[in-house]
C-alpha cells in the first residue's frame, strides 16, 4: 500500500455541497485504493502451529480449510510439538490391549503416551463424532483436497531426529526454514500462531 496520505475530508472553509464532482471522485478513488487488498498479498492465511494437542491441530486445520474453501490459499507451518502430529503411526506389534499400550508408550507422534492428554483427546474425539464434526484424519484429507500446503520446520526435524520418510503422506508437504515462514507470513492477509 502507498505510504502517501490522502485527505478524505472536504477542504477547510468549504461545505460538502461546494465540493466539486471531480474532487469527490478523487477522494472516493483514494478511499477505494486504501481499502483494496494489495497484490503483494499472495496468501489468505499462514499459520504457525507449535502445539501438538488435538484442539490446536483441529483449530489450525479448520481455519486453513475454511480459507481454502473461500478461494484463498492456506499454509500451515508445523514446528516443535506440532511436528510430531505428522509422524507416521508406529507399526502395530499385536492387537491386544497390552500391545497397544506399549505402542503408545513408544510413540512420539500425536498419540504419544501422555495419559491426561490422551484422555482429553479421547473425550474430544468422542464428542466430535457425536456432533458429526470431522475427525483430525478427515480434516487432513479435506485440507489435502483443497490444496492447503503443509510446511515442516527443518530445524525441528533435525532436533527430534526425523526425516520426511518418517512423516505421513501428504501432497505438498515440504521441509523449510524459518525464513520461508516469515516470507509467507509477510505476504498473507492473516498470519497467526497456534
Amino acid at each position: 500500500m502507498s505510504s502517501s496520505v490522502v485527505s478524505l475530508a472536504p477542504p477547510p472553509h468549504s461545505s460538502v455541497h461546494e465540493t466539486s464532482h471531480s474532487e469527490f471522485a478523487h477522494r472516493l478513488e483514494a478511499l477505494e485504493a486504501r481499502l483494496s487488498v494489495s497484490p503483494a498479498y499472495r496468501h489468505e492465511i499462514t499459520i504457525l502451529l507449535v502445539r501438538g494437542d488435538l484442539d490446536a491441530l483441529m483449530a489450525a486445520l479448520t481455519l486453513a480449510a475454511s480459507a481454502a474453501t473461500m478461494g484463498g490459499s492456506a499454509h500451515v507451518f508445523f514446528a516443535f510439538r506440532a511436528t510430531l502430529a505428522l509422524r507416521r503411526p508406529p507399526p502395530a506389534r499385536d492387537g491386544s490391549l497390552v500391545g497397544r499400550m506399549f505402542g503408545w508408550m513408544r510413540s512420539e507422534g500425536a498419540g504419544a503416551f501422555d495419559l491426561p492428554r490422551m484422555l482429553r483427546d479421547a473425550m474430544m474425539t468422542r464428542r466430535l463424532r457425536a456432533l458429526g464434526i470431522p475427525s483430525l484424519e478427515e480434516l487432513m484429507a479435506t485440507c489435502a483436497e483443497l490444496g492447503v500446503r503443509f510446511h515442516v520446520c527443518s530445524t525441528t526435524m533435525k532436533l527430534i531426529g526425523l526425516t520426511l520418510d518418517d512423516l505421513v503422506d501428504y501432497p505438498g508437504l515440504d521441509l523449510c526454514g524459518v525464513a520461508t515462514f516469515v516470507e509467507h507470513a509477510r505476504e498473507s492477509r492473516v498470519a497467526m500462531t497456534i
